[in-house]
């Protein structure tokens, strides 16, 4: 069950990738300087 888990984590970063630029890894909004509001900095971010 650990495999099916690890997975879908997988995946969710992938999509959180796709959507924001950005690996949810609980550092990024620093290293974004996003403040609370990550979605505002990923789509500029985007392809960078």
């Amino acid at each position: 069950m650990a495999d099916s888990i690890e997975n879908k984590l997988g995946e969710l970063k992938e999509v959180a990738e796709k959507m924001f630029g950005v690996i949810p890894t609980g550092t990024y909004v620093e290293r974004r300087g996003c403040g609370l509001n990550p979605k505002d900095c990923g789509f500029r971010e985007m392809g960078t």
